[in-house]
């Protein structure tokens, strides 16, 4: 159990690290600054020298080159002071307290019990989220910044009016001691670090202006940018050092935040809000994704808040989850159920802790009060008017030619209809979700008396089936992770398992052990799945459809074993693309270029193959068909002397991802194909 002082301890602890690391950055970057003057003091000292000798129009250019060397280099290592970071405000709506004096009071409220300054502007987003922000420079290290307070509809349509004042508490608490400002030195420190190795479009854009007005000039350039680059290798073993620092005392305020809220708050309102926070965000993009499906067919709604609460129910009861006070009441249980892993790893690098851990220190902390289980829309004055105005926000520049709007009871009808489209049916009961069924020898399994014989589908798929394939599929996680990290795939130098600590060289042992058990399961479910397919051909036999069920299942089998290379084959081309997104030589880019062709000829074969096969014509969607063809309609070019083609990219892309689609809608298609028609055998219930 951590108390209270173990926490303070801890939090100390990581604050002094990141201290030394902004420290660290501040002296490596003076030694850069240092560095950069006495290069231009050099450059400018020699660059004067050749203009005053005055010989001819080349020794003119090449000590002006000189100088722009030297202030190149400068004003790289300096550009960053002159940065503002500005959130983008174009989706948000900001509201007075003249509007919403209710949701004011609130936050004047929560204010006062985390006992930190009123938000400067208060703006409402359609999306499920809550955070306080402003806009940053290098500056805001030492001026006062006031902070806004962002809102998300979709997270209130979420919640009871007790949660969210939790929540809200939860981001006051990040500013409530002058501790956390510590905080902020060490993110504006990353700000700057990230500033000088990744923002220089416009740095770009003046060096490439300057490099153009004279050959001379070019080559002092190229000399510049190598220097640049030498710079930011130094800053990129700076940034993870930092950045470690960072993260690691980003998780301890995300503690001490949620320690300032349970105490304003209480605890359970808390808890009851991150445990609910995935479903909420899941249905809100589900609803989103169901209107962009929709947008050919002009279809759209005045307000789509409504329509995320059912999708939510619809969710929930999916799962069984439990309706309290008109939300889902989610459990750790089911959180859990999604992470079948029982590897438990620090993640160095999360800026958040997993949210069982943080539950589970809201628990031991114990905050008892009272809490409004009340709607948190009833803090608004004009509830369905504001969600109206947002719902507008989210549509207004979708390029619908006459849009109309559907009711609720359109919606559910036409959004219960898209899941399905992507839902097993309901007797199955989630047994084959997000798997691959076995591949078994099927005359056998025909034929094979000494097989468990079954009454009916509610023997089968019952919720201890589901938990076995839960422990299963762990396994097989858990196994390929242990790989990764013996191979060091996954640098790591300790993990828990099943809460005892292992090093990485304890993996092969571990491994051994989990094949074993491994081995046992897989045999114990392709015996399961033999038994399924026989209690299936025995109902087709009886209505002459055998060979129909056969067919399905060898379908299945093939597309199954095709799809894994195929899903393999995207990523390692679209891996083999991320430098795309970064500054390079341009030599780096034309080598690079020739690695992608090799990997890209080799995707552009099998993509042919697989628009022409058969077995697959039934899932390709029509635009993904298009844009494949359109990708292997011609050898494309992306590439050419100084710059990228952004068509040819975009081409690319739009062909390369149809195929991952494509596969995937093959993949699963043939499966709910297979499965719809096992159902239809069965008497109609």
């Amino acid at each position: 159990m951590h108390t209270h002082l173990d926490r303070d301890k801890e939090f100390k602890r990581q604050a002094v690290k990141a201290v030394m690391a902004i420290v660290f950055f501040v002296l490596v970057y003076l030694l850069l600054v240092a560095f950069a003057i006495g290069l231009t003091l050099l450059c400018g000292y020699l660059g004067i020298s050749l203009i005053g000798l005055g010989i001819s129009a080349v020794s003119l250019l090449g000590g002006l080159g000189l100088i722009g060397l030297g202030l190149l280099v400068l004003i790289f290592v300096l550009k960053f002071i002159f940065t503002k970071h500005s959130t983008d405000r174009s989706g948000l709506t900001e509201i007075s307290r003249d509007e919403e004096p209710r949701l004011f009071g609130l936050i004047e409220a929560t204010a006062k019990a985390t006992k930190t300054s009123l938000p400067k502007k208060v703006y409402l987003s359609p999306d499920v989220n809550a955070c306080v922000f402003y806009d940053s420079s290098f500056w805001s290290m030492f001026l006062p910044v006031r902070k806004n307070l962002q809102i998300g509809l979709g997270l209130v349509n979420s919640v009871n009016e007790g949660e969210l004042k939790a929540i809200l508490a939860h981001e006051f608490g990040h500013f409530s001691q002058r501790s956390m400002k510590i905080g902020s030195y060490v993110y504006n420190v990353n700000q700057v670090i990230f500033n000088m190795l990744y923002d220089n479009q416009s740095y770009q854009s003046l060096v490439g202006q300057w490099a153009s007005a004279s050959q001379i000039f070019t080559l002092f350039a190229l000399i510049g940018i190598k220097i640049i680059e030498c710079i930011q290798w130094i800053l990129r073993q700076v940034y993870s050092v930092v950045n470690l620092s960072y993260m690691a005392l980003s998780r301890e305020m995300e503690f001490h935040a949620d320690e300032v809220a349970a105490r304003a708050a209480g605890s359970q309102p808390l808890i009851t809000s991150l445990l609910r926070i995935d479903l909420a965000e899941h249905a809100y993009n589900s609803v989103l994704e169901f209107y962009n499906d929709k947008v050919e067919e002009n279809i759209r709604t005045e307000n789509i808040f409504p329509q995320q609460s059912f999708a939510m129910m619809h969710t929930a009861s999916a799962y069984k989850v439990n309706n309290r006070h008109g939300l889902p009441d989610v459990t750790e249980d089911i959180v859990n159920s999604f992470n079948p892993s029982r590897i438990e790893i620090k993640n160095q690098w999360a800026s958040h802790p997993a949210v069982t851990e943080r539950t589970r220190r809201l628990r031991e902390l114990n905050v008892e009060m009272p809490v409004s289980t009340a709607s948190a829309w009833n803090l608004f004055t004009r509830p369905e008017e504001i969600q109206k105005k947002i719902s507008a926000r989210i549509f207004e520049h979708i390029p619908y030619k006459t849009p109309r709007n559907i009711d609720a009871r359109e919606f559910e009808t036409l959004y219960t209809e898209h899941i399905n489209k992507y839902a097993f049916h309901s007797l199955y009961n989630g047994f084959y979700d997000n798997r691959d069924i076995s591949v078994f020898d099927l005359q056998k399994a025909a034929s094979n008396t000494a097989l468990p014989v079954f009454s009916g589908p509610e023997e089968i798929f019952t919720d201890q089936r589901k938990i076995f394939l839960r422990e299963l599929n762990g396994l097989r996680q858990d196994t390929e992770l242990l790989r990764k990290i013996y191979t060091s795939e996954v640098k790591i130098k300790t993990f828990e398992y099943d809460g005892i600590r292992y090093r990485a060289d304890d993996c092969l042992e571990l491994i051994s052990r989990l094949k074993k058990t491994l081995t046992t399961k897989e045999e114990e479910l392709k015996k399961l799945e033999s038994a399924i397919y026989r209690f299936f051909y025995l109902k087709a036999e009886a209505l002459g459809r055998q060979g129909e069920l056969e067919a399905k299942y060898r379908n299945v089998f093939l597309i199954s074993a095709e799809s894994e290379p195929d899903v393999k084959m995207h990523a390692e081309f679209v891996q083999s693309l991320s430098f795309t997104h970064h500054e390079l030589p341009f030599e780096a880019i034309q080598e690079n270029m020739y690695q992608v062709k090799i990997k890209e000829n080799k995707l552009r074969l099998r993509m042919k193959h697989f628009i022409s096969d058969a077995k697959y014509l039934s899932y390709l969607k029509e635009d993904d068909k298009k844009a494949m063809d359109k990708y292997l309609s011609k050898e494309w070019t992306y590439f050419s002397q100084t710059a990228y083609d952004e068509q040819a990219l975009k081409i690319m892309y739009e062909g390369v991802n149809a195929f991952h689609q494509s596969v995937f809608h093959a993949a699963f298609g043939s499966k709910k194909d297979l499965l719809d028609f096992q159902a239809s055998l069965l008497p109609a219930q």
